[in-house]
């Protein structure tokens, strides 16, 4: 059994579409604080916020991400 995601996983479609819901946020919100959480465990998705410019900080068990818009 597989996921629907599993086809897509690993083909840059997470990262484009949080860099385009990023830009619309922007033009609508520009300087507002987006938060993410990520588990320590999932390297591929602290990739993707790093790569979008989020900063990074440990909050309990998870990984917490801040981005904010300009």
């Amino acid at each position: 059994f597989t996921t629907p995601y599993a086809r897509v996983r690993g083909r840059g479609v997470g990262i484009a579409m949080l860099e385009t819901a990023l830009k619309a946020l922007a033009a609508t919100n520009p300087g507002c604080k987006v938060f993410g959480r990520v588990k320590p465990d999932n390297f591929p998705s602290q990739d993707i916020f790093s790569r979008l410019g989020f900063s990074e900080k440990v909050d309990g068990a998870d990984l917490t991400y801040q981005f904010q818009t300009r």
